[in-house]
Parts: structure tokens; C-alpha cells; sequence
């Protein structure tokens, strides 16, 4: 089963994938934003390999390009510049699923349905949020392999099932743990009309939504995220966790 990296898990290319072997087999730099930096490399127990750099006179502190290949087949691609994330990190995993966050410009793009490009979106905050008025109560689970399996079984479609029509849209709620309550951000999705399997491709995407930075005052912290898929004439279906940061964040 994958298993998350103990320190870093964010939004890989397809690149990676394919050639992991070259992360560790190219040429080292030498400086990064002008500043002398020293590469990183590590290898961990369940496969995972990882390469990023920190600056010479300061170790503690990330400075240039990151780069890591899961073993389970995902891929996460990213950059610092004194210790926090800067521009696009992208992830993928084995079927060449991507998810890309901007952190420049604050917003994720979401994978294309039916072969069409990704939108890129913000998500919208909606304020004054109670998380006690939630139906479910947030449930804590860790590492990505069973964040999959939850989403793409009992969560919404199970096994030998048939859906009744497909999903007329989609809305991921991220709720972001601040001090004396939550916020509430929200993304709504609406996929192209008469695309087969939608409600898997759906899952593919939700179940990345974990590796969205979730950031407040410049902090890491808690995220409960509920997904909602709503069908045509029926109740709409809903499947909520929550992600403690240190299990998500490479801050």
C-alpha cells in the first residue's frame, strides 16, 4: 500500500513517473536565487525517494528545487525560496492524474473531464462557518491509500452498484481549522454533460484535494474536508475527513 512521506506530501508531473530514475541521477546545483545551496537526498523504508536542497550556511531551510517519486506510483514536483513553496507544485500518480497549485497566485487547477483542459480556480471563503451544524462528524484518517479506497468505494459508489444517472455536479467544502473555529471554503465543480464514468473521475480528483496547502497566518493547520456529489433527482451524497497538517504539509 502507498504510504505518505513522513515530512512532505504536496501537489508531481508526469515526468517523474516515468523516468524516476533521473531525479537522483541529475547533476546537482550549486546556487539557487543567489544563494549557495547543498542537495538533499533521501530514501525512505516503503520506496519513497526524495531530493530537495537547503542553504549551505542555514540547513534547516529549504532553498531551491524539490522533487520526490512516491512508490506507489505518484509523483510531486515543487520549489522553496527560504523555506516556503513558491510558484506551481504539481502532483500525478500512475495514470497520469495531475492536480496543480499556484502559489503565487493562490489557485488550484483542477484535471480537464473528456479530455478538456483544467479550469483554474479559487476557492471562495465563506465566513462565520460553524463546524458543529456539520450532519457527520469529522472523521480522522491518515495516508493516502486509504483516503483512496474510502472515496472510491464506501464513500459514494459501492462495489457491484450502478449509479443512477451521472453526477449533475460536484462541491468540494474545505473547512480550515482556525483558533476558536473553522472557515469554510468552497469549490463547486460542474463536469461536461454525458461523460462516462464521471463519478470515478470525480474521486480521482476529490481524493487530491489533500494536498492543498491549508495555511492561516502563515501557519499549517487543520483541514476537515467534506465532498458532496449531488444526482439528478435523488439526495445528494456525502463523505467527510479530516487531515491533521503534519500529516500533509512540507512546512
Amino acid at each position: 500500500m502507498c504510504k505518505k512521506l513522513n515530512r512532505f506530501a504536496f501537489p508531481g508531473v508526469l515526468f517523474l513517473l516515468l523516468f524516476p530514475s533521473l531525479v537522483f541521477a541529475q547533476k546537482a546545483i550549486k546556487k539557487y536565487d543567489g544563494k549557495k545551496v547543498v542537495q538533499v537526498q533521501n530514501e525512505y523504508d516503503n520506496g519513497d525517494e526524495e531530493t530537495y536542497y537547503v542553504l549551505k550556511n542555514d540547513r534547516k531551510k529549504l532553498n531551491g528545487p524539490y522533487e520526490v517519486v512516491i512508490s506507489c506510483g505518484n509523483g510531486i514536483h515543487g520549489a522553496y525560496k527560504n523555506n516556503k513553496p513558491i510558484g506551481k507544485w504539481t502532483f500525478a500518480n500512475h495514470d497520469g492524474v495531475f492536480q496543480e497549485y499556484d502559489f503565487d497566485r493562490k489557485t488550484f487547477l483542477f484535471r480537464g473531464f473528456e479530455d478538456k483542459p483544467g479550469e483554474s480556480v479559487a476557492p471562495t471563503k465563506i465566513e462565520n462557518f460553524d463546524i458543529s451544524k456539520l450532519e457527520q462528524e469529522p472523521t480522522i484518517i491518515g495516508g493516502r491509500d486509504r483516503l483512496q479506497h474510502l472515496l472510491q468505494t464506501a464513500a459514494f459508489v459501492p462495489e457491484n452498484e450502478s449509479l443512477p444517472e451521472d453526477p449533475s455536479f460536484c462541491t468540494y467544502r474545505i473547512y480550515v481549522n482556525k483558533e476558536g473555529g473553522f472557515e469554510q471554503y468552497e469549490i463547486t465543480h460542474k463536469p461536461a454533460d454525458q461523460f462516462v464514468g464521471l463519478c470515478h473521475d470525480a474521486m480521482e480528483s476529490i481524493k487530491n484535494i489533500q494536498f492543498f496547502p491549508m495555511v492561516y497566518n502563515g501557519n499549517p493547520v487543520d483541514a476537515y474536508i467534506e465532498i458532496t456529489i449531488y444526482f439528478p433527482g435523488e439526495e445528494f451524497r456525502k463523505q467527510g475527513y479530516t487531515i491533521p497538517y503534519n500529516r500533509v504539509h512540507p512546512f
